[in-house]
């Protein structure tokens, strides 16, 4: 430390604007929301929050990042009506909590810890529409994709049965399952009733 003490005066101003950051980032992924949500799973089952980083689902793996934006700013991005949260942000981690009913995890741990050590794979459950599906870059083997599910918001019994026709017929969905194997270090993406993987890619992170 210097006589003066600037060193020490920077190192403060540098934490305080590291934690405005933090808390900025926090408040535009809607993070408290999302980890009310899972505390409040968690009273019943497990709960779980997916983080990321740029995009959930849409982006274009032959693009490096200068021409990703350069195709934004001339208004074709590959994301365009196809990334709909508006929490997910480009170049920003995100988090969303995840339904349990649509989280599978491998079935052989003794014990479901916070960081999934004991996993060799997880899969997280999505339902999309066909349409978008078929237009993601991300995805491949998708010409004979056909829609077999429908919306978790419609009933299947009584009326709201003819209403899940009447959808599947104007905007069919896709059942994905998006599965993490961490022991094999891939990423996959099957969709029901259709064989061969949509995305079948190396594991992203150098982290375990």
């Amino acid at each position: 430390v210097d006589m003066g003490g600037k060193t020490i005066r920077d190192n403060v101003l540098g934490a305080e604007i590291l934690e405005n950051a933090l808390n900025y980032e926090l408040r535009e992924m809607n993070y408290k929301v999302q980890a009310k949500r899972a505390i409040f799973d968690a009273l019943f089952c497990y709960g779980v929050v997916k983080v990321g980083y740029h995009t959930e689902f849409t982006y274009n793996p032959s693009k490096g990042p200068v021409e990703e934006l350069n195709a934004e700013a001339m208004g074709t991005d590959d994301r365009a009506d196809l990334e709909w949260n508006a929490s997910i942000k480009r170049e920003s981690i995100w988090a969303m909590r995840v339904d349990p009913w649509d989280f599978r995890y491998d079935p052989d741990i003794k014990m479901l810890d916070d960081r999934l050590s004991q996993c060799r794979w997880v899969a997280f459950r999505n339902i999309r529409p066909l349409e978008d599906v078929k237009a993601d870059k991300l995805y491949k083997n998708t010409s004979k994709l056909e829609g077999t599910a429908y919306p978790d918001d419609y009933q299947t019994t009584g009326t709201g049965k003819s209403r899940m026709t009447d959808a599947m017929k104007t905007e069919p969905y896709v059942e994905l399952w998006e599965v993490w194997d961490k022991k094999a270090k891939r990423v996959y993406v099957i969709a029901e009733g259709h064989d061969g993987f949509l995305r079948d890619d190396p594991w992203p992170f150098d982290v375990e």
